[in-house]
């Protein structure tokens, strides 16, 4: 049975806004779990990237990252971005890994 096309979802946590309204967003309409969990890796390595400088010590930008980054969450999968913040951080992402608009899910028809 194939799955529905809406049956992977990702919650996006903006963490400069947290606690604000618009701080999550969920992107729905992964066709798959692999699909949706490479969305969420590449929109959690851009975050990271976005906020890497020279001769920042890896503690330095974990900590940018928990104030400014964005994580995410494959919901009803267990996949949180946090947990592999370390992984992340110790190996810089190509702009490819980075590339998470590419691996958006494409709109459904009816959506606004």
């Amino acid at each position: 049975m194939k799955p529905r096309a809406d049956a992977f979802s990702v919650l996006v946590l903006d963490l400069a806004h947290m606690g604000e309204p618009g701080a999550e967003r969920r992107v729905d309409g992964f066709a798959t779990l692999s699909a949706a969990r490479a969305y969420a890796e590449a929109r959690i390595r851009a975050s990271v990237e976005e906020l890497r400088v020279t001769d920042q010590t890896p503690a330095e930008l974990r900590s940018l990252w928990h104030v400014y980054g964005e994580d995410c969450l494959v919901l009803d999968n267990g996949f949180r971005g946090r947990d592999h913040l370390d992984r992340y951080i110790a190996t810089p992402a190509t702009a490819l890994e980075q590339d998470w608009p590419a691996l958006a899910p494409a709109p459904q028809s009816g959506d606004a």
